[in-house]
C-alpha cells in the first residue's frame, strides 16, 4: 500500500474556512490533487483501516503486547512487562488480533484478571485449544462456594483428554451427592481454602483426580479430627490415597502431644516405622526443654532464659533473624554452654547476636584460647569475629603478653 502524507490548510473563503488536503504521493512529488472535506474523510479511514489491519496481523512483540496486557487486564507496566516477556516467545505464534481475541474471550467468560496474570502461561495457548478447554470448564459442576470458572483455571494446563476425564469424574461425584458437590469443592470447603488452590492441589498430585472419593472424604474427616493443621494437610496431599487404618489414627493420637497440635503432620500416619520414631524423638528432645522454663515456642524459651523483655527480644530478632528458625535444642546447647559452662553474663550475651551464628565447638574453643592466656573479655564482641580476625585477635593478645 502507498503510504500518504496528509497535509492540512485552512484557506478562507465567503468567510468560512475551507480544508484542503494536499495528498503527496512518496513514489511521485510531481503530481498534486486537491480534495476537499468528503475526500479528506474517504482518504483518512481507508489510511486508518488499513493501519488497523496491519497491526491486527502483526506479530506481537513487547512493543505492542505491553500496552494490550495494560488495557485488558488492567495491570501496571511492570507487571504487564514481566508476564509478556515470560511469555513472548508462545505469544510471537499468534497474531494481535488473536491474542487481543484470546484475552477478550477469558474476561467474557469471567475469568478474573488477577488470576490470569497468576497463571499467565493460559494467554498464550492456542486460541482453538483454549475454546476447546472453557467448553469443558463449562460442563464442571459449580460446587458449594464455587466461583465460577475460576475454580478450574489452573487446570488450563491439562491435556484436553485430560480434562475431558476430571470434567467427568466430577459430574460423577455430583450424581453421587458428595459433600459440597464435588471433590474439589469438598476439599476447599474442608480446608478453608480458595477452589482455584485446590486445582493446583489437582495438578501437583494427579492420582487425586482419580482417586475413590470415599478415602479423599474419610481420610480428611480423620485430619481433621486430630486437628492436623489445614495448611499442612495441602502440603501433604498424597496423604488422602492411603487408607486411614486404626494404626494410622493411632500413630496421629501418639503423636500430637509430643509434637503439638501445630506440628501435626498428616504424613505421620503413613511414613517408615523408623522414621515415625526419630520425628518423635527429635520432637521430645525439642519439646522437653520448653517444659523446663515453662515457654511456648523457641523463642520464647530464649527470651525466658537470658531474662530479656519484648524490646530487647525484637531488637536481638532483628540483628539476627536467623535466631527464629532455630530449633529448642540447638538453642539449649549454645545458652548451656554461654550461661553455664562459660559463665558470661546474659545481658552481655543479648548484645551480641551473631554469637548463635556459629557452633558450641567454636565458641568452646576460643573460649579456651582465652583461659590460657589468662584475658577476660569486656564484651563478647570478639568472640562472634570471622576467623581471620580471630586469629589476627589472639595473635595481638599474645604480643601483648610477651611485652
Amino acid at each position: 500500500m502507498l503510504r500518504r502524507l496528509l497535509k492540512l490548510t485552512l484557506i478562507p473563503r465567503r468567510n468560512f474556512p475551507q480544508i484542503e488536503c494536499r495528498v503527496f504521493m512518496e513514489q511521485n512529488a510531481n503530481p498534486e490533487k486537491v480534495l476537499h472535506t468528503d475526500d479528506i474523510v474517504d482518504e483518512l479511514r481507508a489510511f486508518t483501516n488499513a493501519k488497523l489491519l496491519a497491526t491486527n496481523l502483526s506479530i506481537p512483540s513487547l512493543k505492542t503486547i505491553v500496552p494490550l496486557f495494560t488495557e485488558l487486564l488492567e495491570c501496571d507496566e511492570t507487571v504487564a512487562k514481566e508476564v509478556a516477556r515470560k511469555h513472548l516467545k508462545e505469544i510471537k505464534t499468534m497474531t494481535m488480533k488473536e491474542l487481543r481475541t484470546q484475552l477478550e474471550t477469558y474476561i467474557e467468560a469471567g475469568f478474573d484478571r488477577k488470576l490470569l496474570l497468576q497463571h499467565s502461561e493460559v494467554l498464550s495457548m492456542i486460541p482453538g485449544i483454549v475454546r476447546e478447554k472453557l467448553e469443558i470448564l463449562r460442563a464442571m459442576p459449580t460446587g458449594e462456594n464455587g466461583n465460577g470458572l475460576n475454580d478450574y483455571l489452573p487446570l488450563m494446563k491439562l491435556e484436553v483428554e485430560d480434562l475431558k476425564k476430571f470434567r467427568d469424574t466430577l459430574n460423577r461425584d455430583k450424581r453421587m451427592k458428595m459433600p459440597f458437590g464435588d471433590r474439589l469443592h469438598f476439599l476447599s470447603n474442608n480446608l478453608d481454602v480458595e477452589p482455584y488452590k485446590i486445582s493446583k492441589l489437582f495438578l501437583k498430585y494427579p492420582y487425586l483426580k482419580s482417586l475413590r472419593r470415599a478415602l479423599i472424604v474419610k481420610n480428611t474427616e480423620v485430619f481433621l479430627r486430630y486437628k492436623v493443621p489445614k495448611p499442612k494437610i495441602l502440603k501433604s496431599g498424597y496423604t488422602l490415597q492411603s487408607n486411614p487404618s486404626s494404626k494410622v489414627q493411632n500413630r496421629l493420637e501418639n503423636a500430637k502431644p509430643i509434637k503439638g497440635e501445630d506440628n501435626l503432620h498428616a504424613w505421620l500416619g503413613y511414613v517408615d516405622e523408623k522414621i515415625y520414631d526419630n520425628t518423635l524423638n527429635y520432637a521430645s528432645e525439642n519439646r522437653e526443654p520448653l517444659k523446663e522454663v515453662g515457654a511456648e515456642d523457641n523463642i520464647d524459651y530464649f527470651r525466658k532464659r537470658l531474662g530479656l523483655n519484648d524490646t530487647e527480644t525484637e531488637f536481638f530478632l532483628m540483628k539476627y533473624p536467623r535466631t527464629k528458625r532455630m530449633t529448642v535444642r540447638v538453642m539449649k546447647a549454645h545458652l548451656d554452654f554461654l550461661l553455664d559452662e562459660a559463665g558470661y553474663p546474659a545481658e552481655k550475651i543479648a548484645k551480641v547476636p551473631y554469637l548463635f551464628s556459629y557452633s558450641v565447638k567454636t565458641l568452646r574453643k576460643r573460649h579456651e584460647e582465652l583461659k590460657k592466656l589468662n584475658h577476660e573479655l569486656e564484651s563478647l564482641y570478639p568472640l562472634s569475629r570471622p576467623s581471620k580476625e580471630w586469629d589476627e585477635y589472639i595473635q595481638k593478645l599474645k604480643n601483648d603478653k610477651k611485652y
